[in-house]
């Protein structure tokens, strides 16, 4: 299959894996995100919301080789606890055979995946570039770049 230059638009959860999973398969990929770099930057400060991984996300991630980089950032959660009116705590499971999900932190989890997509050599990161136009017939896109206009084919 012929190598292909590919743009993606976003550096979040998704974009990051994308860049992964399409470098593996030997395209040159260039990620452009209108945030500031989150490992370099707090751009999460304020959203402490965890996801949580199940096995349709390890799945993904084992597919795209990253499984063991996000496994040291998670932790694994069997359980529930409620609470009745009484005050009386009810653990309820997640699983019926005491699997656990696994809770990450969404800022952790995307600053891990920008990490491995900029160890392929194929992939380029840019951020602080916000997307203004995409143009399909032409195959390109155009960035805001700190005030100054950006083309991209």
């Amino acid at each position: 299959m012929p190598m292909s230059n590919i743009t993606i638009v976003g550096g979040g959860l998704v974009g990051s894996l994308l860049a992964i999973f399409l470098a593996k398969r030997g395209h040159v990929v260039s990620v452009y995100e209108r945030r500031p770099d989150p490992r370099r930057t707090d751009v999460y400060a304020g959203r402490s919301i965890n996801l949580v991984v199940s096995h349709r996300g390890w799945t993904a991630l084992r597919a795209a080789g990253v499984e063991d980089a996000v496994q040291a950032i998670t932790v694994p959660v069997h359980a529930r606890m409620t609470h009745d009116r009484e005050g009386n705590l009810n653990r309820v499971p997640y699983s019926i055979d005491n699997k656990a999900i696994w809770s990450v932190s969404r800022g952790e989890l995307n600053r891990r995946l920008l990490a491995e997509a900029e160890k392929l050599s194929n992939v380029k990161l840019f951020f602080d570039h916000r997307c203004l136009d995409v143009d399909l017939e032409h195959a390109t896109c155009d960035f805001d770049h700190n005030g100054h206009k950006v083309e991209v084919k």
